[in-house]
């Protein structure tokens, strides 16, 4: 952890033994791959938003929506309203 965030890394283990000794060594090797997960959760992000706005997309949010209906379909007791806007030319 470095300022109390956590970071990733990628681990490569070696386990050797002693010619002499007979014991067995354990070497393990690090690297920081933080930049790379940052990169990926970035393009995550805006695979899924409007670069404009910063609100899901069209495919994100029918995605969410769908996911949010499957589950309150067991609640028969609750309606559920949903309006989408299209508005033509709002880069304008």
């Amino acid at each position: 952890m470095v300022d109390g965030k956590a970071l990733w890394v990628s681990a490569f283990l070696h386990m050797v033994q002693d010619e002499l000794s007979g014991d067995i060594l354990c070497y393990v090797y690090y690297r920081d791959i933080q930049a790379r997960k940052d990169a990926e959760e970035s393009l995550k992000y805006h695979a899924t938003r409007d670069p404009l706005t910063g609100l899901l997309n069209r495919s994100s949010g029918e995605r969410h929506i769908q996911e949010f209906l499957a589950a309150q379909s067991d609640n028969g007791d609750v309606c559920h309203a949903f309006l989408m806007f299209d508005v033509d030319h709002f880069k304008r």
